[in-house]
């Protein structure tokens, strides 16, 4: 299996994902010289900073890689990795380093917990290396045995219900529709992305 537990075989890996938010907070800045608040301005999905800023992500969730080809686009939000609440200056929390793209299922997840400081780099969806889950042979994300008996590893695990089956539907839904894109000229495709869009409307309903 692939390495980042978010990604499928066929797509392109998320990489250099601070380097590109750093380019992505220049761009604003020279747009906003004046900008404190970055979040706000990343929400508006009316503005380009908010499409920009979900292609940084491969327009997938940082947490779990669901992306927007099984739910909508509107079911996605930013999300501040370190929550607001622990900031004494809450434009510190709106930076755009503190800020990932997240599905509202995680997003909701996740809530207020606050990651302590020996976690927060090995839980931070942002780095090119993520080595604290993997997937394994039957699409199920797993914790990694370096890190089998941390207990913030495996709480943040469950609290983000990775453990849950649909995570295991949603990675096949995703491999599939990456194999189809692949091969889109062959004619055998065309019965295989109908049945797929019925699982996906089905999927979305049952988890509405």
């Amino acid at each position: 299996m692939v390495n980042d537990y978010r990604n499928t075989r066929h797509e392109s890996i998320l990489s250099n994902v601070i380097g590109k938010k750093l380019a992505l907070r220049d761009a604003i800045n020279i747009d906003r010289p004046r900008i404190r608040n970055y979040y706000d301005c990343i929400c508006d999905k009316k503005l380009s900073y908010c499409k920009n800023f979900s292609q940084i992500y491969n327009h997938k969730c940082c947490y779990c890689g669901i992306s927007i080809s099984i739910i909508d686009n509107s079911l996605f939000e930013i999300d501040h990795y370190i929550p607001k609440s622990t900031y004494i200056e809450i434009n510190e929390a709106n930076y755009i380093d503190n800020l990932v793209y997240s599905c509202r299922y995680c997003n909701r997840n996740k809530s207020n917990y606050v990651i302590d400081e020996e976690h927060r780099i090995i839980l931070h969806p942002d780095y090119d290396i993520y080595k604290a889950y993997y997937r394994d042979e039957q699409f199920n994300i797993r914790i990694s045995d370096e890190y089998s008996k941390d207990e913030i590893i495996s709480r943040f695990y469950f609290m983000m219900k990775f453990e849950a089956q649909y995570r295991r539907l949603d990675y096949l839904i995703m491999e599939l529709l990456d194999f189809c894109n692949c091969n889109e000229t062959e004619s055998r495709i065309s019965p295989i992305y109908r049945i797929l869009y019925k699982l996906i409307k089905c999927r979305n309903k049952i988890l509405k």
